[in-house]
């Protein structure tokens, strides 16, 4: 979820540029609350790429249920009977806000990668963001008179800046880009060139940057800003309007941002919204129990970090790769980084076998670090297209989902080297004598387990598509399920879990071979109390010459 951004104009003879000590008090004064990510309760969304995963009829009907508009200027429906340029998800091309004495237009934008990331996204056509980004901001300015135009966007940070190098001067100038997709806290004045998603701000470390789990007071006049992730994030802007000639613009700034509102003194001092406290609290009683059961132990810290698993070897990424390769008994296993959502290090819960040092790992905990249930397919895979997966990994998308955790493979890269040229070599390594690995040759053939997204072409990995399919979706084994069952856990009452109904009773006809097979892979031993026990390492499966730029 990206909490977008809380924008507030500020007063008339009031300085925005005392940032608030308090953020809380800038939500309590009328602001506008703007998404620019997968979220039901704003009171601006821009439709994104999570909202299009159950279709776009759901997306529809739940929209339709919600008091907010939904922005979106540049997807188009394509195919018969759609020459109308009819915008995806019945969304607004922009909307105007009054506030004060002001008129604010907003529009929503997408990036051109939308359609690799979502596979139940109906066929669209996605015009370039620039282009859209002018004609919108034109529009919002001579035809509805609008003082100022935002961008809410949902694009990588290159997109961001390309919109923003091309509107900023009259009637196409944006203001500023509130943007989502990278899971980053970003700052970038206008002609910035630093793509990089992971520092905060052009010319300063993010360690000179945050303190406590805030960024430094940001008083220059900023145009893209981006919030972060899993409600961890949230930009504060302060805008002071200035009149000259009838012109209205932004005369100072204000930007207070979170990195992890609760590392922050300030976060015990915000009072949540009753509301929303009360329908939570319903959620968590009801699923309390069932989610609490414990499961297993670990005597290392498992790193599921986002930005350190897509982007590098993790010790378990390369647990969930090992039991899915010995539930299938096949050459090779990849998991998409992106299917890891825990996005935390998990600490250990054992000092030795003997000596606990806090509680088991829980249901919940293995539903937060694989929450969606991905079913995964085994391919014939030829050399030739396996290499080519593996430099797709390896993209210049590095912090988005595609990068890969690996069993079965060992491959050395440079990030310095050119895209497309950053794989330097790849080993297979068998599971009966890793020692003997061999590199990969381009024309033999793999048995290769993978996320079924991955096979059926999307994040990039076109080529899987036209590999033989041994063992397709139907049927297929999950990551969430598959770990579930290795620690003991059935999941017989499987709607607890948000899992169909239907799926009850294929869990009991599970492989149960498969699963011991997994179960030997990763389980170390059993703890006093009788839980399994696990401590994966990393092993040189990924080693890089260089880190990521």
């Amino acid at each position: 979820m990206w909490f977008g951004a809380v924008l507030r104009a500020a007063r008339k003879g009031e300085d925005p540029l005392s940032v608030f000590d308090d953020a809380s008090d800038a939500i309590r004064q009328r602001p506008i609350i703007v998404f620019s990510g997968d979220a039901f309760s704003p009171s601006l969304e821009s439709s994104v790429l999570r909202d299009f995963d159950f279709g776009e009829a759901r997306l529809n009907e739940l929209s339709s249920k919600t008091n907010f508009p939904w922005l979106l200027s540049n997807v188009f429906h394509e195919g018969p009977g759609t020459s109308d340029q009819r915008l995806l998800s019945q969304a607004r091309e922009s909307f105007v806000v009054k506030h004060g004495i002001h008129r604010i237009g907003f529009f929503g934008l997408a990036g051109t990668d939308w359609p690799s990331g979502c596979q139940n996204l109906p066929p669209c056509k996605i015009s370039l963001p620039t282009d859209e980004a002018r004609r919108v901001a034109r529009h919002l300015r001579t035809v509805d008179q609008c003082d100022f135009v935002i961008a809410v966007t949902h694009m990588r940070l290159a997109d961001d800046l390309l919109v923003s190098d091309a509107t900023n001067v009259g009637d196409e100038l944006v203001d500023l880009l509130l943007g989502g997709h990278d899971h980053d806290v970003v700052q970038r004045s206008a002609g910035s060139r630093c793509a990089d998603p992971a520092r905060i701000c052009e010319g300063y470390s993010n360690k000179e940057m945050t303190k406590q789990g805030q960024v430094r007071p940001c008083h220059h006049m900023t145009k893209v800003i981006k919030s972060g992730t899993n409600w961890k994030g949230l930009s504060v802007v302060r805008l002071r309007p200035t009149h000259d000639n009838d012109r209205v613009s932004i005369g100072a700034m204000a930007l207070h941002q979170f990195t992890d509102l609760r590392d922050s003194p300030q976060f015990q001092a915000m009072q949540p919204d009753p509301d929303i406290q009360r329908v939570l609290t319903e959620v968590h009683d009801k699923i309390h129990e069932a989610v609490q059961h414990p499961l297993l132990h670990c005597l290392t810290p498992l790193d599921g970090r986002s930005g350190v698993v897509r982007s590098s070897e993790t010790n378990l990424g390369n647990m969930i790769a090992d039991a899915v390769r010995a539930y299938y008994e096949v050459e090779i296993a990849l998991v998409n980084s992106g299917g890891i959502r825990c996005d935390t290090i998990v600490e250990p819960t054992l000092e030795t076998l003997g000596a606990f040092r806090r509680t088991p790992l829980t249901v919940k905990d293995i539903i937060s670090i694989v929450p969606f249930d991905n079913a995964f397919v085994v391919k014939k895979v030829r050399g030739q297209v396996l290499l080519a997966a593996l430099e797709n990994s390896l993209s210049d998308a590095h912090t988005d989902g595609r990068f890969l955790q690996l069993s079965g493979l060992r491959i050395e890269a440079d990030w310095r080297r050119q895209e497309g040229r950053r794989l330097l070599s790849a080993w297979h390594m068998p599971s009966d004598c890793p020692s003997k690995e061999q590199l990969v040759d381009p024309d033999m053939t793999y048995t290769v387990a993978m996320v079924a997204f991955l096979g059926q072409g999307f994040d990039g990995y076109v080529d899987f598509p036209s590999q033989e399919t041994l063992v397709g979706e139907e049927g297929a084994m999950t990551d969430t399920r598959l770990m579930l069952n290795i620690f003991g856990h059935d999941m017989t009452s499987a709607t607890t879990y948000g899992l169909p109904k239907d799926e009850e009773s294929s869990i009991a006809e599970d492989d149960n071979d498969g699963i011991r097979r997994a179960r030997n892979a990763i389980v170390k031993g059993y703890a006093e109390d009788g839980l399994p026990v696990v401590a994966p390492n990393c092993e040189g499966r990924i080693i890089f010459k260089s880190t990521p730029n």
